[in-house]
């Protein structure tokens, strides 16, 4: 499930979108593109780079037809990878989109946190969905205390430029992290248990 949290410059919790169709209108005012795609039959887990880019057909085709990437990226995080704390924060940085990418969610969820002329967009992002990030695109991401992710980037420019950090010490406010964000939605989407202290 989609979830798109509207944050203000002070970092305080906004409106909270669940409904493809409200999501979809809110990121397209910003200029970022947003849907889903059928993952479980598109990527297998041992298909190839190469054959992913050059398959002619299905969701992940037309995703690369319609932002016409070039270069393709898989990224995959599990429960113990070494180094996840300091890759963590470093993805938490925010950083400038240099060239347009299109990230596809295979498996798992990863949130992104993405500067506004409003505050900021929290945008939580699961397996079969994708997001179309602009160049100049100011975002940080995070996959959670217990990474679990599988992920495609698509480059819109045949070499990969590198996104320039914009912070020292991650977010320039305190975000929420990806845990504290999805107890945060099940919280108000009624799917946490509420206990009495």
């Amino acid at each position: 499930m989609g979830v798109l949290v509207h944050f203000d410059h002070n970092a305080n919790w906004g409106e909270t979108r669940v409904c493809d169709e409200l999501i979809t209108r809110d990121l397209a005012r910003a200029g970022i593109a947003w849907g889903r795609w059928d993952a479980a039959t598109a990527i297998a887990s041992d298909l190839s780079l190469h054959v992913l880019l050059a398959a002619p057909d299905g969701d992940l085709a037309s995703l690369r037809e319609r932002f016409g990437a070039h270069r393709i990226e898989r990224i995959r995080l599990a429960p113990g990878d070494i180094g996840w704390k300091a890759l963590r924060r470093h993805l938490r940085d925010e950083a400038v989109v240099a060239a347009a990418e299109v990230r596809c969610f295979v498996e798992g969820a990863g949130l992104f946190h993405i500067r506004t002329a409003h505050g900021f967009f929290g945008l939580l992002c699961e397996a079969g969905e994708w997001v179309a990030l602009p160049a100049g695109t100011r975002y940080g991401f995070d996959a959670g205390d217990v990474p679990e992710l599988d992920a495609l980037r698509l480059f819109v420019e045949a070499p990969r430029p590198a996104a320039r950090s914009t912070a020292r010490n991650g977010l320039p406010l305190p975000l929420p992290p990806m845990d504290d964000f999805v107890d945060e939605v099940l919280r108000l989407t009624g799917h946490l248990a509420q206990t009495d202290s």
